[in-house]
């Protein structure tokens, strides 16, 4: 009974570890005495590694998805701008 959020499939089409890649420093804290992760904007340096582990997907269909969701935002933007 319970249905997926947009947002939810979205994080899981867009995640980069079913390809079997990582990038590391998503979130990052701004000193250790505050231990409040924050979102990684641009403030902290992030790391992008192939084939650390096993891929669910092959990668050729996660770059795939990725240009169809770049695709469709586009679409979408030039509809919004219409209005």
């Amino acid at each position: 009974g319970k249905m997926w959020q947009r947002s939810s499939i979205e994080a899981i089409l867009k995640n980069e570890k079913y390809r079997g890649d990582a990038l590391l420093q998503k979130r990052y804290s701004r000193d250790f005495l505050d231990r409040q992760m924050r979102m990684n904007t641009g403030e902290a340096p992030q790391y992008y590694i192939g084939a650390t582990h096993e891929a669910i997907i092959e990668p050729e269909l996660f770059e795939r998805v990725q240009v169809e969701l770049q695709r469709r935002a586009q679409r979408w933007e030039a509809k919004c701008q219409k209005n």
